[in-house]
């Protein structure tokens, strides 16, 4: 049973007019299925593995080279890994330069 929208009288399911009233019935417009179903594929997490990310800090090139094989199917772990090879590689560009620096300094100052 449906009721009318305009005075509230109930009407059968067929009715397309109030017979009171006679306001247009509104009618459920819910269709059968047509038989073609779709099937949709399941997400894949995009969640950068922390050991991953630890190998990449401390091995700069396994972090490219996991950027280069996630990138299309999982681009913000790809990203995740690049960013810690990068990292990696201005800690050591970094350490490097403190390294040669410290004799240099001492030099300087001691003489």
């Amino acid at each position: 049973m449906i009721y009318c929208q305009n005075c509230g009288n109930q009407c059968a399911d067929h009715t397309r007019f109030c017979p009171v009233c006679g306001a247009p019935l509104q009618t459920s417009t819910f269709q059968q299925p047509n038989g073609v179903y779709y099937y949709q594929q399941p997400v894949q997490e995009d969640k950068p593995e922390t050991a991953l990310c630890v190998l990449s800090f401390f091995f700069w090139i396994v972090g490219v080279v996991l950027y280069a094989v996630n990138v299309s199917t999982k681009p913000i772990a790809a990203r995740a890994y690049l960013k810690w090879g990068l990292i990696s590689v201005a800690v050591n560009v970094g350490l490097s330069l403190l390294v040669m620096l410290i004799p240099l300094l001492l030099t300087v100052s001691s003489a």
